[in-house]
């Protein structure tokens, strides 16, 4: 389904992608292989979690964190080493607080460092909510694009979210 819907990324960083251990994430990731669709590795000490695409002449470079469950991880340290080597840097993070409408003050911190380090773009997820959408600098940041495909139907607001087209 989604090599059909024309995804070519994904971010394997989250808090659940472990719910059915290690065996499961190899799986996912030679499916997503076999299918030609790229994915951001998940962070660790011997492992870059960097993907380098170039599409059209431009160089794209997409990091993801999952700091719901690693909220101690380095993120501006790769960030600052990897944006210089990409035209566009794009930054997945897991993180917020589920169900609220709102980014906390820390997280707004946090993404303008993250923009101040050299990323373009921040696509954020885990509050299963929409949040607000921010330019600052020359970045762009969703808090919360909120669920895709999930299923909670016990609630009107988890059941919406949004896509982002940038151009």
């Amino acid at each position: 389904g989604l090599k059909y819907a024309g995804f070519d990324i994904l971010s394997l960083a989250n808090n659940h992608i472990l719910n059915y251990g290690q065996k499961s994430l190899d799986y996912t990731q030679k499916l997503l292989q076999k299918n030609n669709i790229l994915y951001s590795p998940l962070p660790s000490s011997n492992q870059n979690n960097v993907t380098i695409q170039q599409f059209n002449n431009v160089v794209f470079g997409f990091l993801s964190f999952d700091i719901v469950t690693y909220p101690r991880i380095s993120l501006i340290s790769p960030i600052s080493l990897i944006s210089p080597t990409v035209d566009i840097l794009i930054v997945s993070l897991h993180w917020g607080n589920e169900y609220q409408k709102e980014p906390t003050e820390t997280q707004r911190k946090l993404a303008h460092k993250i923009i101040d380090a050299g990323a373009k773009i921040i696509i954020g997820h885990h509050p299963h909510v929409t949040q607000p959408t921010e330019t600052y600098k020359n970045g762009l940041i969703f808090y919360s694009l909120g669920n895709f495909v999930f299923d909670q139907p016990w609630s009107e607001e988890t059941k919406k979210g949004n896509i982002a087209k940038i151009i």
